[in-house]
């Protein structure tokens, strides 16, 4: 993902990129309190005045939402709003690739598909 950053002269694009398979990860990279990808007042830059209230509270929704389909819809809303003000210019998808030999069993993936090889073993050929 790219983000357009038309505030913050000396640096107008930066590429970011945090998988999570939690929504919250969209308020951890946008939000002033927390990575604040978009250089806003009152987080990582000093001299920013720039500072949006409404994608602020988008991203506190969704944090402090307990229903699950709610904070999902509240993650869509948050996303759009960040496309539509063209903060964010979503234009790559780290792919990942993983091969194994067919003696490899129990192998499983997490949510954001690393492998997991915790219950993996090897059957005797």
């Amino acid at each position: 993902m790219l983000s357009i950053l038309s505030i913050h002269k000396k640096t107008p694009a930066n590429v970011i990129e945090v998988g999570r398979a939690d929504p919250d990860v969209i308020k951890s990279q946008f939000h002033p309190a927390n990575r604040d990808a978009l250089l806003q007042k009152g987080g990582l830059s000093a001299a920013s005045q720039f500072s949006d209230d409404k994608l602020n509270t988008l991203l506190v929704g969704i944090s402090s939402e307990v229903d699950p389909q709610k904070r999902l819809a509240l993650a869509g809303d948050a996303q759009r709003y960040l496309i539509e003000q063209a903060y964010v210019i979503p234009i790559f998808e780290e792919p990942q690739v993983y091969a194994g030999s067919p003696a490899l069993k129990g192998i499983a993936f997490e949510a954001v598909g690393r492998p997991s090889f915790y219950t993996a073993w090897l059957e005797k050929e």
